[in-house]
């Protein structure tokens, strides 16, 4: 299944919703599931790029306390095109809440 997809506003990546952060609001919070994803997304985005390796790609999803770090094939910025970003699930959650 899915287990996390990044939120696009006006055409930008602006966060990430994932499984946990739905069981977190919906269950645990007990918020209606009709509120917008926007409400509920991880954020900032933070993102990795397709080049990099498996150590560095560790160190900032650590660094980040991330579980999930979508990867991009050009610019790695919260700006880049939704196009180029590209899941790569590798756990059951993502960054606190801002």
């Amino acid at each position: 299944g899915v287990g996390s997809v990044v939120i696009v506003d006006g055409g930008r990546p602006v966060g990430v919703l994932t499984d946990r952060d739905l069981a977190l609001a919906v269950v645990a919070d007990g918020v209606e599931p009709s509120e917008p994803a926007q409400v509920h997304m991880s954020r900032p985005l933070v993102t990795g790029h397709t080049e990099m390796d498996i150590e560095e790609a560790a160190a900032l999803m650590v660094e980040n306390r991330i579980r999930r770090l979508p990867l991009a094939t050009g610019s790695c910025s919260p700006g880049s095109s939704p196009s180029t970003i590209w899941p790569c699930a590798s756990g059951t959650s993502n960054s606190p809440r801002a």
